[in-house]
């Protein structure tokens, strides 16, 4: 039995949606006690649904730049949480081919993090 290329292809958003419902719980469980850590985006306030929309959003975005595994995904989407989307999916590093995906969650939360403490973070 061979698998056509229709198939993989359909194998493979069935995976990367169920990577997103995984992320999505972790990080209401994540935040779902939170209340000393400050965040943008306010998870215990999303609903399922707003939950999930954003979520798949990071997720579809940063596909094309080489996110697959679901680790790196959930900590950039976690990170988003964070910082805000606006302010932590910087272009420039998410297209840089010479950083791995997890170099470039890391690069893009010092820059957050960085621009943060110089009270320049907006969401």
């Amino acid at each position: 039995m061979q698998i056509q290329p229709a198939q993989w292809r359909t194998l493979l958003e069935l995976s990367f949606r169920k990577t997103e419902a995984d992320i999505a719980r972790a990080l209401r469980r994540r935040f779902e006690n939170s209340n000393e850590e400050p965040v943008a985006i306010s998870i215990r306030t999303l609903s399922d649904d707003e939950l999930a929309k954003f979520v798949h959003d990071i997720v579809e975005r940063v596909r094309p730049h080489g996110f697959v595994l679901r680790g790196d995904l959930y900590a950039l989407v976690e990170s988003a949480a964070i910082f805000g989307p606006r302010n932590l999916l910087s272009e420039p590093v998410l297209s840089n081919p010479g950083l791995s995906a997890s170099e470039k969650v890391r690069a893009m939360v010092d820059l957050c993090t960085e621009s943060g403490s110089l009270g320049q973070a907006s969401v």
